[in-house]
């Protein structure tokens, strides 16, 4: 997934399989990235899952995730384990409430 604005969900994206890569989206913002249109709850959240790429290390590849409710990034093991995810070259902020840029649990 590459290139998309995504704002104004509950979750602005919700990874429940393994090996996705994702990179180069504004999640959170407006296109500008100067804006705040805020997703619900995470910017991302990857849940039971592994061998995910959010983000990436050349030109382009970050994501900008800010101005999300809650977390920007939240990795959550429930019953499955979630070894080998990667955020690389990500800009990432919290929330106003408190949320960290990532959580991992």
């Amino acid at each position: 997934m590459q290139g998309l604005v995504i704002n104004r969900f509950v979750t602005g994206v919700n990874i429940e399989s393994d090996g996705n890569v994702i990179m180069g989206n504004y999640i959170g913002t407006d296109v500008t990235g100067t804006n705040s249109v805020f997703n619900g709850f995470s910017g991302f959240v990857i849940q039971d899952a592994s061998d995910n790429t959010i983000g990436g290390l050349g030109p382009g590849e970050g994501n900008l995730i800010a101005g999300n409710a809650e977390n920007g990034v939240y990795i959550v093991s429930v019953s499955q384990p979630t070894d080998g995810n990667r955020i690389l070259g990500n800009v990432i902020s919290g929330s106003g409430t408190g949320g960290p840029g990532v959580l991992i649990t």
